[in-house]
């Protein structure tokens, strides 16, 4: 079998930890690491790389004409998506890019149309769209055998410090310094994967996320940032089952992400048992199954090994996170930037932290978790400081 030829769009952040996760857990028989693309880093900073001599560009530009790929990794800022992944489709290379695809759906349609005129595959990396604990549980609720579906909720407390924000040019930022379309948030990009996941295991196939009719938000702040940082979100499916979202970076203490999604005949979880986060489906008769951490390094490498099946075995069917999958998602995030205002937390229980310097909320996480665990929004919950949920249709955006 021929090596698929990589390059890497991205060596810190994120684009570090697809460097970790190719060297850790991908089998390197099936690729070879072409180039990495960077034009803000002097020197890769993993070993790995350096030992096997991957060349470092300045610029994708740089690298097509230097060389070529099969396979381009996106994981560089989300103002450069559109422009690379067309660059990339464009030279020959199939695209595995991060989340989010864009901010515009209009821009990810046109996209798509690209990987069709050019015959690519365009994966978007929502990593749990890869794994094998969620795309098994997915293929039980297609084949019917938790019942209907009912309510699906999910709550995340990550804390997020100045250190964060700083020095980028887009986390938190509605817009770049260049005025383009940023919309960072804890709701499009931090958390986006658990958002996307409410939507994506209710899809009619493998491959597709289901379109909510109906969602009520509230977006919170209480950094100094453009953006939001807190969001609530409860919705429903045509099928009549709900959806509640809870994620905020301003929480007093850290709540790693969990979920329960509840169906006539059983309910799947996602908690910590002894520190890690595991899938389980119970069912109403007391068997309980074991899925499998969706949370992992050998998880999150799935999209990565995705894509190699795909272009190796000449499969579209490995690409389980296309553009359409990934719409919902789009038009729900659109929806939270465009129909209501960002409001603030309260101030009088905003506080500051010290090493690392950090602005958080007294008393959120556990507000949060009681939402969570009520199946309520704010305004329902009667919180004092919140104020009436502003209700949208998703398909409008379309």
């Amino acid at each position: 079998m021929e090596k698929v030829r990589i390059v890497l769009s991205g060596a810190a952040g994120y684009g570090a930890y697809y460097l970790q996760l190719l060297a850790e857990q991908v089998d390197q028989s099936r690729f070879v690491l072409a180039g990495i693309v960077d034009p803000f880093v002097k020197e890769v900073g993993s070993d790995w790389a350096k030992e096997k001599n991957v060349p470092l560009y300045r610029s994708l530009e740089d690298f097509y004409a230097a060389d070529s790929a099969d396979l381009a990794i996106l994981s560089c800022p989300i103002q450069f998506h559109k422009e690379q992944a067309l660059l990339a489709m464009k030279n020959g290379s199939h695209v595995l890019c991060e989340k989010p695809l864009t901010v515009e759906i209009a821009d990810a349609l046109e996209m798509q149309a690209a990987a069709e005129k050019y015959g690519k595959y365009l994966a978007v990396g929502f990593q749990w769209s890869y794994c094998t604990p969620i795309l098994s549980l997915k293929k039980d609720i297609l084949a019917g055998k938790f019942g209907q579906p009912r309510m699906l909720k999910t709550l995340i407390s990550w804390q997020r410090f100045d250190n964060y924000y700083q020095g980028s040019s887009w986390k938190g930022r509605i817009h770049d310094a260049n005025g383009f379309l940023i919309q960072d948030s804890v709701a499009t990009n931090a958390t986006a994967h658990y958002l996307h996941n409410l939507f994506f295991v209710m899809g009619d196939t493998l491959s597709t996320a289901a379109m909510p009719e109906e969602v009520r938000y509230s977006a919170w702040r209480a950094k100094e940032i453009e953006s939001f940082d807190t969001c609530f979100a409860k919705g429903k499916f045509a099928s009549g089952a709900e959806f509640l979202y809870i994620a905020t970076h301003s929480g007093d203490r850290g709540i790693e992400p969990v979920f329960r999604y509840e169906f006539e005949d059983a309910s799947a979880t996602l908690e910590e048992i002894d520190g890690v986060p595991q899938l389980k489906v119970q069912y109403r008769d007391g068997r309980v199954e074991d899925y499998g951490m969706p949370q992992s390094d050998r998880s999150n490498s799935q999209k990565i090994t995705a894509m190699l099946d795909a272009i190796q075995n000449h499969d579209p069917s490995a690409v389980t996170c296309p553009v359409a999958a990934s719409l919902p998602h789009l038009a729900v995030c659109t929806g939270f930037f465009r129909e209501g205002a960002i409001g603030n937390l309260p101030k009088d229980r905003i506080f500051r932290t010290e090493a690392p310097a950090g602005t958080f909320v007294h008393g959120l996480a556990d507000e949060c978790l009681a939402c969570y665990e009520q199946g309520l929004l704010p305004s329902e919950a009667g919180l004092a400081w919140t104020a009436p949920e502003t209700c949208f249709d998703p398909k409008r955006y379309l």
